[in-house]
């Protein structure tokens, strides 16, 4: 039997025969030996050069499937701030937004020249500001965690009561009391900037009304906005708070941007006396009540330059106007003796009125946040009280008794009942 390797031989030595046969062109003589002799002479290359050495592992290694441990941890640390974020945020109570309808809190009132609050049933009253000073003008932030108020300064006389006095900020529960500006002179009630970080108010610069930005934290001085030369009262922030709008002299309506700048005429009737105002909730026009020649009436004014619109009833007084939370009616105090006043609820435009029962005192009527209560004043008699009514006639009217007690009522115009705005 043939070897596998004999063939394989003879198969070599065949394919030698016949390449030196027939090949056009042989290897110079002694190639191979030149060839060897100059190898053996060669340096070997260093391994530095090797291309496995600098080029990088990855591209000259296979890929493998590694764990990475660095997204896993991320994940995990993401989860547990996520759960930290969630405790802290589920801690704090939910606060509502600065404008439209929110839930009843409590009611701010004056009694016995301090400030107490009371649920919107009008039951557990307290007490949140003591001491032999009086309070006055409180006023709630808008997201009902503070009180901004005045407390009189006994610089004040007794022709003057409520003359001087220190601009304070409490929390709702009347603890840590914040100074804001001591012995301000003919200070117009406090106006919270819709994100609560700023107060809006009129004081006298000698015997010129100027208007002032204060910080509510009470981290800065107050700034004085708006045109000097001219008397400047009652500011209000519009509902976005970009915009101021306030009292020139007691002939006009005026608005400006919050930091002082363009300021322009909205009225261009002559007013003769301004009574208040309040901005829509829409931020476009002003409710204004001011007399001409006759006695106050109702008139809107327009942010886009629209002329103002007049809304009178001949033979009666109209003040107070406010609009409802969500700006879809009107309230505002009527009189024809000067003395006494009925409420009256209309639509936005000022039509369709409704009598309210009772009367009630030339003090500022207020809203409840979610447009269901109207609180006034009535201080005709022995006892004042605070009334809650129901606009639409059809809930019961809750009283509260000893508000503002008659004869200890220095600021009636100011010290109207207030609201707490808190999360629906």
């Amino acid at each position: 039997m043939t070897s596998p390797n004999a063939s394989r031989d003879d198969f070599d030595r065949l394919m030698t025969q016949w390449m030196e046969a027939d090949a056009h062109a042989r290897e110079p003589e002694h190639l191979i030996d030149s060839v060897l002799e100059r190898t053996r002479a060669a340096r070997r290359i260093p391994r530095w050069l090797l291309p496995e050495r600098w080029i990088p592992v990855q591209l000259t290694m296979p890929l493998r499937g590694v764990p990475r441990l660095a997204p896993i941890l991320l994940l995990i640390a993401l989860l547990l701030a996520a759960i930290v974020a969630f405790v802290i945020v589920g801690s704090r109570p939910r606060l509502p937004d600065p404008f439209g309808l929110a839930a009843n809190g409590r009611v701010a009132f004056l009694s016995n020249g301090q400030i107490h609050a009371a649920n919107p049933d009008g039951s557990n009253p307290i007490q949140l500001t003591f001491g032999t000073r009086t309070a006055a003008m409180p006023v709630w932030s808008r997201d009902g965690t503070r009180i901004a108020y005045k407390l009189i300064s006994p610089a004040s006389t007794p022709e003057e009561p409520t003359l001087f006095g220190d601009l304070i900020v409490v929390n709702a529960d009347g603890s840590n009391p914040i100074p804001i500006e001591p012995e301000t002179k003919g200070m117009s009630p406090a106006v919270w900037s819709p994100d609560g970080r700023w107060l809006l108010y009129s004081r006298l610069e000698g015997t010129v009304d100027q208007i002032y930005v204060a910080a509510a934290d009470g981290s800065s001085p107050p700034t004085r906005v708006g045109n000097p030369a001219t008397v400047n009262w009652a500011p209000t922030f519009s509902p976005d708070g970009t915009k101021i709008a306030f009292f020139v002299q007691s002939s006009g309506i005026e608005v400006m941007n919050r930091d002082g700048s363009d300021i322009r005429r909205l009225n261009t009737s002559a007013f003769g006396e301004i009574d208040s105002a309040q901005w829509d909730p829409d931020g476009n026009r002003i409710v204004v009540s001011a007399a001409t020649s006759e006695a106050s009436d109702l008139w809107f004014v327009y942010l886009d330059g629209t002329p103002e619109r007049h809304l009178r009833t001949v033979g009666r007084a109209e003040v107070s106007p406010s609009w409802s939370p969500d700006g879809g009616r009107l309230l505002y105090l009527t009189s024809t003796t000067g003395t006494s006043f009925t409420l009256m609820v209309a639509d936005a435009e000022g039509t369709n009125e409704q009598v309210m029962p009772g009367q009630y005192s030339y003090v500022n009527p207020t809203w409840s946040p979610d447009g269901s209560r109207i609180a006034a004043v009535n201080d005709l008699g022995s006892v004042a009280r605070v009334t809650l009514l129901d606009p639409d006639g059809v809930a019961e009217a809750i009283v509260i008794e000893g508000a503002l007690p008659a004869g200890s009522l220095i600021a009636p115009r100011s010290d109207i009942p207030v609201w707490q705005r808190t999360a629906q």
